[in-house]
């Protein structure tokens, strides 16, 4: 019988992430959890149903934009959530190993993007790297790249 003492939580390899600690089977660096709660930000408010989930200025991306992010993004994560509507006009999505889920709402302000969750959530368990998925408030639209 397995305790919880022999799970692993926290893995170390050269091969991910130049060798800092992650969380065991991804490519979530422990530090930048830590962070984030340190920055006073509790998880038990976020919208968005996925393992780990952290915005551009928390791990220290602000100002980094376009096909820079991007590269960023797809070393540390598997999905990119975004309200920019024109990403994949001017990135060529097909090639990143990466998802991109983008919202589609009349602002970026939390009250017009809530409602978007639910879709947004359902999506994360199905999007694959190289797709591009749209959720709106009236429907939801999956273009895949490949």
């Amino acid at each position: 019988m397995k305790t919880e003492m022999d799970t692993q939580i926290i893995s170390r390899s050269p091969a991910i992430m130049s060798g800092a600690p992650v969380f065991a089977g991804t490519r979530v660096p422990v530090q930048t959890i830590i962070d984030y709660l340190a920055g006073g930000h509790p998880l038990e408010k976020r919208e968005v149903n996925a393992e780990f989930v952290t915005t551009v200025p928390e791990v220290g991306w602000a100002g980094i934009q376009n096909g820079d992010l991007l590269r960023l993004a797809e070393e540390k994560f598997h999905v990119f959530l975004t309200n920019d509507r024109n990403l994949e006009h001017q990135q060529d999505l097909k090639r990143r190993d990466l998802a991109i889920v983008v919202l589609v709402a009349a602002s970026n302000d939390i009250e017009d993007l809530k409602p978007l969750m639910p879709a947004a959530n359902e999506t994360l368990n199905s999007v694959s790297a190289g797709e591009v998925v749209y959720i709106r408030a009236t429907s939801l639209q999956k273009d895949p790249l490949v």
